[in-house]
C-alpha cells in the first residue's frame, strides 16, 4: 500500500479541470512529510493567494516510512534503516522497501506512481507541469531520480513539463570524475574534509591526505551542498 499525502483542498476522486500544476515535495531524513506538505502549501498560498492555489495547484508530499515511525500503520510500505554502505535498501538512493513485507518496491517506483497519480487525466485532465523538489535527503533522491527515472520522457511526450529542484543535499551526483573548478583563492580548509571524500558517498579520489589539503581543480562537489534554492521564485519560472 502506497499513500502519498495530498493537500487537503484536493481529493484523488472526482475531476479537477482547473488544476494546472502539481508540486511534489520530498521530505528530508526526519521523514516528516506532513510538515513539508504544510510548509509547501502555506508558502504557495502566500505566493499566489489562497483562491489561485486552491484552483490551480495540487501539492503532494510522499512519505518514506521506517517501521518505527509513529504514523506508520501495518500494511503500509516502510524502508529499513540503511546506511550509505547499503544503498539497495536506502530510500535516498532509490533502494527497495523492506523485505519483511510480502512486496517490496524501489523508492523510485514509488515516485513513479506519484507522478502518474497527478497525471491521471480522469482526475487532473489539464495538469501541464509537475514540479518535483526535495530538501536535504529529499534533495538527494530528487537529483538521482531526475537522472535515472524512465517516467520523465513519457510525461513530456504527453505535453507535461517536469522540473526538478534538489535543495541543500549533502552530496551531489555526478556522472564522471570531473567537478566544477574552485576559485583560485579557495581551498578545502574551510569547506570540506578531504579524507571523507572517498570513504562515504562522494565516489571520487581524495585530493590529498589529512584535513584541509588544497582541493585539486577536478572537484568541489561539497561546495554545491551549501546552495539554497528559493522555492517560491522557482515555482513561477520555466526551464
Amino acid at each position: 500500500q502506497w499513500s502519498p499525502i495530498f493537500n487537503p483542498m484536493v481529493r484523488t476522486v472526482g475531476e479537477y479541470p482547473d488544476v494546472l500544476t502539481a508540486v511534489i515535495l520530498m521530505h528530508g531524513t526526519k521523514r516528516n512529510g506532513k510538515d513539508y506538505l504544510c510548509s509547501m502549501w502555506n508558502g504557495l498560498v502566500k505566493h499566489v493567494g489562497l483562491e489561485h492555489a486552491r484552483s490551480h495547484f495540487v501539492v503532494v508530499a510522499p512519505q518514506m516510512f521506517r517501521r518505527s515511525d509513529a504514523l506508520w500503520r501495518p500494511g503500509e510500505l516502510f524502508w529499513d534503516k540503511a546506511g550509505n554502505a547499503n544503498p539497495t535498501r536506502n530510500w535516498k538512493w532509490g533502494g527497495n522497501s523492506t523485505a519483511q513485507l510480502a512486496q517490496s518496491i524501489s523508492s523510485f517506483e514509488a515516485l513513479d506512481r506519484v507522478l502518474f497519480a497527478v497525471h491521471n487525466r480522469l482526475v487532473f485532465p489539464n495538469v501541464n507541469r509537475i514540479v518535483l523538489g526535495g530538501h536535504s535527503a529529499g534533495g538527494q533522491i530528487v537529483q538521482r531520480y531526475a537522472l535515472f527515472n524512465d517516467v520523465d520522457e513519457q510525461l513530456q511526450h504527453n505535453g507535461v513539463q517536469i522540473d526538478y529542484f534538489p535543495a541543500n543535499p549533502s552530496s551531489w551526483t555526478y556522472l564522471d570524475e570531473y567537478r566544477p573548478v574552485l576559485a583560485p583563492s579557495v581551498t578545502c580548509s574551510s569547506i570540506c574534509v578531504n579524507t571523507s571524500v572517498s570513504q562515504h558517498k562522494y565516489e571520487f579520489a581524495r585530493g590529498g591526505s589529512g584535513t584541509g589539503a588544497t582541493c585539486p581543480a577536478t572537484y568541489n562537489g561539497v561546495v554545491a551542498s551549501n546552495t539554497y534554492l528559493p522555492w517560491m521564485s522557482l515555482l513561477g519560472r520555466s526551464k
